[in-house]
């Protein structure tokens, strides 16, 4: 059985982004609508419309970036829980029946290594 619902940190960060957008988007909608009216009015040329627009647009970018910023401090911090929850989790036991480990003298060498992408054969190493 496999659980189609994403985790609340997920919908939470969805429901985060989409407000953000969607509160950019309907900001953007409403100053191009009363900059399109002043142009038609003869108020506004429209250039100063393409001004308002692009600086909009250049004030909603830093938004964009904290939104992301957010959302990468929220994932660092469910990372870095998860991350000591395993270092502070008892090591597990060997089995009953478990052989000891020998340990010898012992070498490794790479002989013909390479990395490369299947089925293409072009190697990227």
């Amino acid at each position: 059985y496999v659980c189609l619902r994403p985790p609340p940190r997920q919908v939470a960060l969805a429901a985060l982004n989409w407000g953000q957008k969607t509160i950019e988007t309907l900001g953007e909608g409403l100053v191009l609508l009363f900059t399109a009216r002043k142009v038609l009015m003869g108020e506004m040329s429209l250039g100063d419309m393409v001004m308002i627009n692009a600086l909009l647009m250049q004030m909603m970018a830093p938004l964009d970036h904290l939104g992301a910023n957010y959302m990468q401090l929220q994932q660092g911090l469910v990372d870095s829980r998860e991350m000591f929850r395993i270092l502070h989790a008892p090591a597990p036991a060997d089995p009953p029946h478990a052989l000891p480990l020998r340990v010898g003298a012992g070498a490794i060498r790479f002989k013909g290594v390479r990395f490369g992408y299947g089925g293409t054969g072009r190697d990227v190493l």
